[in-house]
């Protein structure tokens, strides 16, 4: 059921995060069995994800940076700045109860890591301004 709604989600035209994240609503609530939510995840984490950003990564036309005026410059600057503000909230979160400044860096560094939502909300808004130009 979740498969087939998500493809219907995606045959209305809407992007596969979003479609996912209506899915991941519609059934939060009707999932109550450890066990299956748990399956669930290990499928979401294991096959949809990594499928998402190989998708991500083909349908990436590399040519736009040479195309669009400064949109490797603005790429960079977004990116560098999501990177800047999770290590920067990280760390000081980590200050802010107590721990020390290396650790504080330690989590600020392990923060990092959880910018696939950004990833995806960056490449959605992307592929809509590049569409809006052409």
């Amino acid at each position: 059921m979740l498969i087939a709604v998500a493809v219907y989600f995606e045959l209305l035209g809407m992007h596969s995060i979003i479609a996912g994240f209506l899915v991941g609503l519609i059934l939060s609530d009707s999932i109550k069995h450890r066990i299956v939510a748990n399956k669930l995840q290990t499928i979401s984490y294991g096959l949809f994800i990594p499928i998402f950003f190989l998708v991500t990564g083909v349908e990436t036309d590399l040519r736009v940076f040479l195309e669009v005026d400064n949109a490797l410059i603005l790429t960079l600057v977004i990116t560098v700045g999501l990177v800047l503000s999770k290590f920067s909230s990280g760390w000081i979160g980590g200050l802010s109860i107590g721990f020390s400044k290396r650790e504080s860096i330690l989590i600020g560094v392990a923060t990092i890591s959880q910018l696939s939502t950004s990833l995806a909300t960056l490449f959605f808004q992307w592929s809509q301004l590049l569409s809006l130009q052409f």
